[in-house]
């Protein structure tokens, strides 16, 4: 007789670790915080999840949160202070300054951000393609080059002024030549 699975479609959810910090800044500290298990409830409904809240002084609400994949940070500080603002409306009707601030919080590995980064201009093309072609020019892809590691071996282009030491002068030749910025 063959194993059966013990994990199926239908008895597991899928989890993701998109996890963010969201900070409100209140005009005035709220009378009470009777709001947060509403707000938990209403903001599921659009894929985020409020972990976790605390108040903090002066005025401020910081909300640990989680999202599913297609919820964009946008759509994260639209949402909840968006729908906190209105289940305040009665008691405060504006509650909140315009500003926030909204962070990625998790662990990646540094080449996922590099691999990120480096498809961007291929991924986000601009509306005029010469720009587009401009820009590629600019756009450096050393293998050699850590630049999380102070200290080390830095190419300069030709034609590019070391600002660092007095030594290297300037970048020459047709090939690139390597800077000794310390």
């Amino acid at each position: 007789m063959p194993a059966e699975p013990i994990h199926t479609a239908e008895n597991t959810r899928i989890a993701y670790q998109l996890i963010w910090s969201y900070s409100l800044f209140w005009k005035q500290s709220p009378p009470s915080f009777d709001w947060l298990d509403r707000l938990q409830q209403i903001t599921e409904t659009d894929g985020i999840r409020i972990l976790s809240h605390r108040f903090i002084l002066p005025n401020v609400s910081q909300f640990l949160i989680s999202t599913q994949p297609q919820v964009s940070p946008q759509l994260v500080a639209q949402r909840v202070k968006g729908r906190l603002q209105h289940e305040l409306q009665a008691s405060m009707p504006k509650a909140f300054h315009r500003n926030y601030a909204l962070r990625s919080i998790g662990l990646t590995k540094r080449e996922k951000v590099d691999a990120y980064i480096a498809l961007q201009l291929d991924h986000h093309p601009l509306a005029d393609s010469k720009v587009s072609e401009r820009f590629k020019k600019y756009q450096i892809h050393n293998e050699e080059v850590d630049l999380q590691l102070p200290g080390r071996p830095r190419t300069l282009g030709i034609g590019t002024t070391c600002t660092s030491c007095s030594s290297c002068a300037i970048a020459t030749g047709i090939s690139m030549r390597t800077c000794c910025l310390a």
